[in-house]
């Protein structure tokens, strides 16, 4: 995250959470229920989405972002591109929400540890690498989604912006927004501008030159060789300098150095390593897949059942479906919100009344071979969920009342 004074964070958080408590209803529809994390940049509750039944994590804006209507409007702008960011490992942003008092952003609800917690847990505080190459892999997909097609730059990579979630499956967290906050509170509280953590930051970072995927390559290079030593390239003195001059000692000297057992990292690990952590950008890895490419990492489709994009033909065949499945969808709520109503009149008069305006959003089902597309199906009924909750004097029913309508898995 940004740099900012101990004293300005403090007011930061301050201003984000002494408002607010457990059990408030804010924006309308959001109950609090519990704090999950706290920082310089603002505050994130676990709250529950009582419109749409569903918890979501709500992370509020600092107050000086909120009463700068310049720094407000831009944030929600590129706040809503990112709302298209639909990827099995990116945490998904549901909304941007304020009132005359605050705002926030509305994002998926990850029941898991970070990466950077979990590897504090272990015995020698580090993971070997083949027990981080299925999450690598799935960050490196990605990554090449959020820049080949989204053109998003996540600029705060970092092991605590990488969440592992109940079915072991990596969720990158803060994507579109890291740089966008931090940007605007390094405008308004007069600090240098540059957007990300200092350990996990280029010498391009460093110096305040706007971000490029290229910086995100690079602080990949940074976590993950803190993932397999404990400790960042760069850790002690004067970092900035280091950062921008020094070559950081190999992954098996570092873990010598700490009395790490076994000391060796495969030679495989090192050279991507050390290429992601290349001073001039144009000798790092050109993309996230070239990084799983030197990693010798097998595609994420052949590891689990949920996968994000491979290049080549698989992204038309995605998109055609996604929007397939959108198609379908307007008409069928058209059919849902015109003809079941007065259907049901006739045929149901015993059924408990519901508001003249209702709709309900019915799960769609993944009848493709590729399993993976069950995400995409998913996704889609939360997309329209979301926007339909939107419309004044429209009842939305929720998703758990109409779970019962999905069909059992095949086997």
């Amino acid at each position: 995250m940004l740099k900012v004074s101990t004293e300005r964070a403090g007011e930061v958080i301050d201003a984000t959470s002494r408002e607010f408590a457990s059990g408030q209803k804010v924006f309308g529809r959001y109950t609090l229920i519990k704090v999950l994390g706290r920082g310089g940049m603002g505050i994130v509750w676990l709250a529950r989405d009582e419109e749409l039944e569903r918890d979501v994590a709500l992370k509020f804006l600092p107050d000086l972002v909120i009463h700068d209507r310049s720094a407000f409007d831009q944030l929600r702008r590129e706040t809503k591109r990112c709302l298209e960011l639909t990827h099995p490992h990116i945490v998904r942003i549901h909304d941007f929400v304020h009132d005359e008092r605050s705002g926030g952003i509305s994002m998926e609800y990850i029941d898991g540890e970070t990466l950077s917690n979990l590897r504090a847990e272990k015995e020698q505080r580090v993971f070997e690498p083949d027990e981080i190459a299925t999450w690598i892999s799935q960050l490196c997909d990605a990554l090449d989604y959020a820049h080949t097609r989204a053109k998003v730059i996540h600029c705060d990579l970092k092991p605590a912006n990488l969440m592992v979630n109940q079915r072991s499956d990596l969720k990158v967290t803060d994507f579109g927004i890291a740089r966008n906050l931090s940007d605007s509170v390094s405008r308004l509280t007069l600090e240098q501008g540059r957007s990300g953590t200092l350990i996990y930051m280029s010498p391009q970072q460093l110096y305040g030159v706007r971000c490029t995927h290229l910086d995100d390559i690079y602080s990949v290079g940074a976590s993950i060789y803190e993932l397999l030593t404990s400790k960042p390239p760069f850790y002690s003195g004067n970092i900035d300098r280091q950062i921008c001059e020094r070559v950081a000692p190999s992954m098996t000297e570092r873990r010598k150095e700490l009395d790490i057992e076994p000391a060796l990292v495969p030679q495989v690990w090192e050279d991507a390593v050390a290429a992601c952590l290349a001073k001039e950008p144009l000798q790092r890895p050109q993309s996230a897949a070239e990084i799983a490419q030197r990693l010798q990492l097998a595609p994420v489709h052949t590891r689990h059942t949920t996968t994000g994009r491979a290049p080549g033909k698989r992204p038309t065949r995605k998109a055609l479906l996604v929007g397939g499945i959108a198609a379908v969808s307007i008409l069928a709520l058209a059919g849902l919100y015109f003809g079941a109503p007065k259907r049901q009149a006739k045929l149901v008069p015993q059924a408990v009344a519901i508001p003249e305006k209702s709709i309900a959003v019915l799960p769609f089902e993944n009848r493709s071979e590729e399993r993976a597309n069950a995400y995409f199906a998913q996704g889609i009924q939360d997309e329209i969920l979301t926007r339909l909750s939107k419309i004044a004097d429209l009842k939305v029913i929720s998703r758990t009342s109409t779970q019962h309508y999905k069909s059992a898995p095949e086997n």
